[in-house]
């Protein structure tokens, strides 16, 4: 091909020109012995150079060069003139710049060349000096030396040319390993994911941030350690790392792996074999996808899908004893009042325990039926629950208004209310939600307070957050996870529908905050939430 005869043509920086031909000893006497060449020589030189393309065109290689002869016509010319300069004898810098008019040729070409020319210019200098004596010799070596410095700076062109090439070639490399390293970096920092790689022995050479997270061993702690030290059985390990050897990869799914505290990991696993190009093994890696929150996830979604379900049949019926319990709760003021004007009858006669009797009665009606009402209240409530209508509410006032209308409540007479906010704290709320929230966390107090008891509401800001706290010296519980204090149908309460807290959660999860809970028994409960400032 051409590409194999011709070379692209780079620039060249030569310092110390008269060096080059100090390393050929071209001397004034070879420019003499040239130049007394010129008068016979120079007429045969185009007859030379075209017996040597036809020669270079009869090689298989130079086919292609039929296809360029506009090209060759021009390295012809310049070949031409290189041999009328040389026949001057004039060698200096500008001889060394021309001559790369013509320096693309590769390296077989150009020697290749010479040896043509040698061979056909040698004779020539026999029919041209049939006599003998010294000319003939002096001529033959100032050729060969005029030969050899083309070489010389041919070489050196090639060397330059090829020492480009290969820093070019190194620097392109060099910022490929920086990306792909830079790009396993980040991949091994940044990937939620366990990445772990194991060298030919089986040993932990690669730990990524995910792994860290997900086992809890840091790198310093588990590099050089083995499979079988984060799996539950020593036998798991060998039959994934034998499915991986048969098959280029093995998997395994469940909880079979182990972190630092000895608690078990859900995961989705895949092992992947590497080797050399000869296919030799030199070491796996192995891909963790951490399955727990994925799966707490769908079944809290199972759980939603469910409540939900059970949230429609309960709103219906909740809609459908609301009328007959409003008929008992009516019936049974009326007892009450008529009862009580019975009492003041002077012809009616009734014993004082039987007095205390029908009250307890009357009282426990009037107490359940409260509590019926309550279970609707939440169940409609639950059943209506709809994206947040927010607004900016400057928090202050709200909250004051909130204590003026649980105060007012007839079953609040015993406690005392504190209210402590910052001014000017401004909040994207919901304020009819909000309003529930408030009412759920009293009625909890109100369970928890036995007798007179303190219900104490603060409100400051924490950077871009705002947190509320609704506190009461009550009771309080042993939270062993407050999180399932959250949970729809779980209460610590007597008669608690579960409900009151569940519905405390869903309405500040929905306006993107958060709620905690802080209770110990004998020292009161403390619910914060935490809401994102307006």
């Amino acid at each position: 091909m051409i590409v194999d005869l011709l070379m692209p043509i780079q620039p060249e920086k030569w310092t110390q020109i008269e060096k080059q031909f100090d390393y050929v000893k071209l001397s004034d006497k070879d420019r003499s012995a040239l130049r007394s060449l010129a008068p016979w020589l120079l007429p045969q030189i185009p007859e030379i150079v075209d017996r040597f393309y036809e020669h270079l065109q009869s090689l298989p290689v130079s086919t292609p060069l039929s296809n360029l002869s506009e090209q060759i016509e021009k390295i012809k010319a310049a070949q031409i003139e290189y041999f009328q300069k040389i026949l001057e004898g004039d060698f200096d810098e500008n001889h060394i710049k021309d001559h790369k008019k013509f320096s693309g040729l590769t390296p077989k070409c150009r020697l290749g060349a010479y040896a043509f020319f040698c061979e056909t210019l040698f004779p020539l200098l026999q029919e041209s000096f049939p006599s003998g004596g010294d000319q003939q010799p002096a001529a033959q070596i100032a050729l060969v030396k005029t030969f050899f410095l083309d070489i010389q700076i041919a070489i050196e062109s090639y060397i330059y040319s090829f020492s480009e090439e290969l820093l070019q070639t190194r620097i392109a490399l060099e910022n490929k390993l920086w990306l792909e390293d830079r790009l396993l970096t980040f991949i091994l920092s940044e990937s939620t994911d366990a990445i772990i790689g194991f060298d030919d022995q089986d040993r932990i050479c690669t730990w990524s941030q995910g792994a860290q997270r997900i086992f809890g061993y840091k790198t310093t702690e588990i590099l050089d350690k083995s499979l079988t030290d984060l799996v539950l059985n020593p036998e798991i390990a060998q039959n994934l790392k034998k499915e991986g050897a048969q098959q280029g990869f093995g998997a395994l799914q469940g909880a079979f792996w182990i972190s630092k505290s000895r608690n078990r990991i859900d995961a989705d696993a895949t092992l992947t074999c590497l080797t050399d190009r000869n296919g030799n093994p030199i070491g796996a890696t192995l891909l963790i996808r951490d399955r727990t929150e994925a799966r707490t996830m769908a079944d809290k979604i199972k759980n939603m899908e469910q409540l939900t379900a059970m949230t429609k049949i309960t709103a219906s019926v909740a809609h459908e004893i609301r009328t007959p319990l409003g008929i008992i709760a009516l019936t049974s003021d009326l007892l009450k009042n008529r009862f009580t004007k019975l009492l003041h009858q002077q012809d009616i006669t009734i014993a004082e325990h039987e007095k205390e009797e029908i009250s307890g009665f009357i009282s426990d009606l009037q107490t359940e039926v409260d509590r019926l009402n309550e279970i609707v209240d939440h169940y409609l409530v639950l059943s209506r629950i709809r994206r947040p209508q927010k607004s900016p509410i400057e928090l202050k006032p709200f909250l004051q208004a909130i204590v003026q209308e649980l105060s007012k409540e007839k079953h609040n007479s015993g406690i005392q209310w504190e209210l402590r906010a910052q001014d000017d704290l401004l909040v994207d709320i919901d304020a009819e939600q909000f309003r529930r929230i408030f009412h759920n966390l009293n009625d909890n107090s109100l369970h928890a307070i036995e007798g007179p008891g303190i219900i104490r509401m603060t409100a400051f800001s924490t950077d871009d957050q705002v947190q509320i706290m609704f506190q009461d010296n009550g009771a309080g519980v042993k939270i062993e996870n407050s999180d399932n204090l959250f949970s729809a149908f779980v209460t610590h309460r007597t008669g608690g529908t579960g409900l009151g807290l569940y519905l405390v959660r869903e309405i500040v999860e929905a306006h993107q905050g958060s709620v905690q809970i802080e209770s110990a028994p004998g020292q009161g409960t403390a619910i914060i939430i935490t809401l994102p400032k307006a």
